[in-house]
Formats: C-alpha cells, sequence, structure tokens
C-alpha cells in the first residue's frame, strides 16, 4: 500500500479508502471480516458517511483495539 500526507497534518493516509457503503446490510461478522480485510490490506482510511446507528455501532466494535491505527472522515449535518 502506498500512503500520503493528509495537508499538513502530519497523518499518514492510505490511497485506498474504506467506503462504509460496504458495511450496509452485512452482519457483524462481516463487518469484522470486512475490517480485517483492509488492516491487512493496509488500509489506514475510512469515510464513515451514514448516521445509521447500526453500521455505526458495528463500525466502531469492528475498529475496537484498532482505532488508533485509522483516519475517519465523517459527514456533518447527515441526518437518520
Amino acid at each position: 500500500m502506498e500512503y500520503r500526507e493528509l495537508g499538513r497534518t502530519g497523518l499518514r493516509v492510505s490511497e485506498i479508502g474504506l467506503g462504509c457503503e460496504g458495511f450496509v446490510g452485512k452482519t457483524e461478522e462481516e463487518t469484522q471480516a470486512l475490517m480485517t480485510q483492509a488492516v491487512e490490506a493496509g488500509v489506514n482510511c475510512m469515510d464513515l458517511y451514514t448516521p445509521d446507528p447500526d453500521l455505526r455501532s458495528r463500525v466502531g466494535r469492528a475498529l475496537r483495539g484498532r482505532r488508533e491505527q485509522f483516519v475517519l472522515q465523517a459527514h456533518l449535518c447527515t441526518v437518520w
């Protein structure tokens, strides 16, 4: 995986990010598997676009223990 500096923040993010569309309608186990596969591929950037509380909770649990490895991008003013 190749990484780029995010602006002037000093944060290095993977050129390939993880979009949360892939988590819609997935089970807890599928969410964990997708997250593990992304980590193993070197992905460290995630677009958390959705206000869906179930999806956000599943992603949060999948990030448990590896949260510091990720840069999260979230959308403000989305409505559930």
